[in-house]
């Protein structure tokens, strides 16, 4: 049995399970070591003291085969960085659009290049592919952002190593000069959920970033969203960021800014929906 399409896809895989090695240690019933030699996938786990944890046995190729096909396409995308080195080669558009702004807001701009890891749909097989990402770096705090189309900005990481109460007048000036000087309608990223030291290290003496912090309900016409939000998001919220419905995903909400203009749009869009939001963001 194939199991993997081509050496490209090897190593996309590759890529894939180092993710879920760090993230969740197995995801949908795949270690990074099954991934790597599906193969010799039994769909069995180790008795761990009294519990026996269950996993589908399979008892024959193909069952073992679509389970790892299943595995490939149910993972979520995600972006690799190993550094924020320079790229040698040209500028991404959006370093392009905020370098002819006029004023960089006191920001250094360069662009870098990660991976972007995710299930191709059309082929049927993962992928991975260069991503040019641009970096912004003002004083001890930095952020790596990515155009996503005309007006929509998305967010993958900042990493601040300096002092937090220094963040808020960071942010106000990243919203200065992607909403204000850019003309940009929405900037957004995703807080994080589990400790990532191997692209964004950690400082703190004690990491308290990922507990539980408060619980929020959102009506929808489809049933109530839950989310379940961490002190990393209270941080962001005190910082300048609002809490807003996620453009990628219902599972778990952004973090955003966006100019007044961009939000009576928006609110014309799902008006029951962003006024529920607008109501948690009015008590920062």
């Amino acid at each position: 049995m194939k199991f993997y399409s081509d050496e490209k896809e090897r190593a996309a895989i590759a890529e894939l399970a180092d993710r879920i090695e760090h993230e969740s240690v197995v995801f949908d019933g795949w270690s990074k070591y099954d991934l790597l030699a599906p193969q010799r996938f039994k769909g069995d786990q180790p008795q761990v003291g009294l519990i026996r944890r269950q996993r589908p046995e399979f008892f024959t190729e193909i069952e073992r085969w679509k389970s790892f096909r299943e595995c490939l396409r149910n993972h979520h995308s995600f972006v690799n960085i190993r550094a924020n080195k320079r790229a040698l080669e040209n500028d991404s558009e959006l370093t392009k659009t905020i370098q002819n702004a006029g004023s960089a807001r006191g920001f250094e701009v360069w662009t870098t290049i990660g991976k972007r890891n995710f299930f191709d749909f059309e082929n049927h097989r993962r992928r991975s592919q260069d991503l040019a990402i641009t970096v912004l770096s003002k004083g001890d705090c930095w952020v790596q952002l990515v155009q996503e189309s005309k007006r929509y900005v998305k967010i993958i990481c900042i990493l601040n190593e300096g002092r937090a109460k220094s963040l808020r007048s960071w942010v106000s000036s990243l919203k200065q000069l992607l909403l204000d000087d850019c003309g940009f309608g929405f900037v957004w990223g995703h807080a994080m959920e589990v400790e990532s030291n191997v692209n964004y290290p950690n400082n703190s003496r004690k990491d308290r970033r990922f507990e539980h912090w408060k619980t929020v309900k959102i009506q929808t016409n489809g049933g109530p969203l839950v989310f379940k939000l961490n002190r990393l998001t209270k941080l962001w919220l005190k910082m300048g960021f609002r809490l807003a419905p996620s453009p990628e995903t219902d599972d778990s909400p952004a973090l955003a800014l966006y100019s007044d203009s961009f939000f009576q749009e928006l609110l014309e869009l799902k008006p029951d929906i962003w006024k529920q939001f607008e109501e948690f963001n009015s008590s920062f």
